[in-house]
């Protein structure tokens, strides 16, 4: 029975190492690694997302947020927890922020096996993985000026903390990303006494390490365009939002965002769905809870 198991364990995995050779037309010497496409068309949706979109202002309040991510395809499912720390600086014109996904759980078609050219040596249909940690920097540069917007910079570096990358769940190498942000409030509602209605509009750089063996480097021209409405008891977003980069390899993502957030005393309710409409092929939702430390909204 021993000699059985071993024979039919063997032949299984020769079976899937000739499968994997066949994908890729492997030359006999180069690493499997080589062969994924690090991209956000070819990987899982926590590997290279399109960051959130920023407002024209920062972040004023020290806050937590814990939620809950699920994310659908045809062919990968992930579901997944985040963790985000911003921390206000006491001037208001800087803040310091953190956010982790710390593991996520993933079921892989054999049809997307073979499309992202995954190794035979790492490929399971389902699985965990650890996440990665990002943490950067907010700076406003001009707010509340009656004739000029709201402008704000922003920076952040990826680590590469991520493991899965044999399954394409993470690229297992740095990224960073700049932008700056614009945004004007005014009066949706006449008869409000605050504004309640606001328009914002980010442009930024992103870059991320690849393994390709010639131009390793992914480059990437960072934008969204996005609005707010303050219904008093809910607070409306939906913005679009992306990066091109220029290897043409599914890495063009344009991803819309709607989100609602409920507020009560001490911070917020929020519920989000994104969809890919471009080289990112996940429908998104999110659910979870702001709270507010210290500082002011």
């Amino acid at each position: 029975m021993f000699s059985l198991n071993l024979s039919a364990q063997f032949t299984k995995n020769l079976e899937a190492r000739n499968w994997w050779i066949n994908n890729v037309n492997w030359d006999g010497k180069t690493h499997w690694s080589n062969y994924l496409t690090q991209s956000p068309a070819y990987m899982g949706p926590n590997a290279i997302p399109v960051p959130i979109i920023s407002k024209g202002l920062i972040d004023t309040q020290t806050t937590l947020i814990a939620s809950l991510q699920t994310h659908f395809s045809q062919g990968d499912n992930t579901q997944n927890p985040l963790l985000y720390l911003n921390y206000a600086e006491n001037s208001q014109k800087i803040s310091l922020f953190a956010y982790l996904y710390p593991v996520e759980h993933f079921v892989m078609s054999n049809e997307v096996r073979d499309e992202r050219r995954l190794s035979d040596a790492y490929y399971v249909p389902k699985g965990w993985s650890s996440g990665d940690l990002y943490f950067g920097a907010s700076v406003q540069i001009l707010k509340n000026k009656q004739k000029l917007p709201d402008i704000a910079f922003r920076m952040a570096t990826k680590t590469a903390s991520g493991g899965g990358k044999g399954a394409t769940r993470n690229t297992d190498a740095p990224a960073y990303f700049f932008d700056v942000s614009l945004g004007k409030k005014w009066y949706f509602f006449a008869e409000s006494p605050t504004p309640n209605m606001a328009v914002f509009a980010m442009l930024g750089f992103y870059v991320w390490e690849t393994n390709a063996l010639s131009l390793p480097q992914n480059d990437a021209f960072l934008f969204g365009i996005g609005t707010d409405i303050d219904l008093g008891n809910w607070v409306v977003h939906s913005d679009f939002s992306g990066y091109l980069g220029y290897k043409n390899n599914g890495d063009k993502p344009i991803v819309y965002r709607f989100g609602i957030d409920k507020p009560f005393e001490k911070g917020h309710y929020l519920l989000k769905y994104q969809t890919g409409i471009h080289d990112f092929p996940y429908q998104s939702f999110e659910a979870g809870i702001a709270l507010y430390l210290k500082g002011k909204k």
